[in-house]
């Protein structure tokens, strides 16, 4: 009788104990979920629909200021535009952040001409650590997966200035320098400026969509005057 009552007195400790590491799993799971809830607030990635990207970067716009982040911007009106392009900051002084390319649609694929990012931290230096894109045509296509490891550099990586505001990338958002970068003659070096001043205002001209009604919207429209497109849509 001893034994039995021994044996039911430790299968209930037992089953108190399964049901408080039961629970206390239960309630880790729970703080992750919303703990990785409260972090995806801050993401930006290219599959989301437009009125979503708005939804977010209006969030994001709240913390990350002109006063305060840097805006990234470019195009990509030379070769394959990746579908996607993510990026981490390598900078162990600065804050960790995750950046992905957000392309605007057109062309074969409907990939992206103009880009942007999430606004960036100040003198963070990014590296690209994935990228996907697509070549072919749409009744015959080949998709590339690239992973980058965590050494050395990418054509992709970029450092954001130290000083808050907007900053060109320029155009291809690899060897984004085009074909006749680095010029030998006078009338290439004009080419040059006037097709990289035309990129940047169609990449700005894109950003609007995204960023008006924010703190950023009257810092674009004062370049797009700067290069006299203002007023422009």
């Amino acid at each position: 009788m001893k034994k039995l009552f021994g044996v039911a007195l430790l299968a209930g400790f037992a089953m108190i104990f399964t049901s408080c590491w039961s629970i206390s799993l239960i309630s880790t799971a729970v703080a992750v979920s919303k703990a990785n809830a409260e972090r995806n607030q801050e993401e930006l990635y290219n599959n989301l629909s437009d009125s979503k990207r708005r939804e977010v970067l209006k969030k994001i716009c709240e913390t990350y200021t002109p006063n305060n982040s840097v805006l990234v911007y470019g195009t990509f009106t030379v070769g394959t535009p990746p579908e996607q392009l993510e990026f981490i900051q390598m900078d162990t002084t600065k804050p960790a952040q995750h950046l992905e390319y957000i392309g605007s649609p057109s062309g074969l694929f409907k990939l992206g001409t103009n880009f942007f990012f999430k606004p960036c931290i100040p003198g963070g230096r990014y590296h690209a650590t994935y990228r996907i894109y697509t070549v072919g045509t749409p009744s015959y296509s080949t998709t590339y997966n690239t992973y980058y490891g965590m050494q050395g550099n990418t054509v992709h990586d970029f450092t954001a200035p130290t000083k808050p505001g907007l900053y060109f990338y320029g155009d291809k958002v690899y060897d984004y320098r085009r074909t006749y970068s680095n010029p030998t003659t006078h009338e290439k070096f004009a080419k040059y400026e006037k097709d990289l001043k035309e990129c940047e205002i169609e990449s700005l001209k894109y950003l609007l969509k995204f960023y008006s009604e924010t703190a950023w919207e009257p810092v674009i429209n004062n370049r797009l005057e700067e290069l006299g497109a203002g007023g422009k849509k």
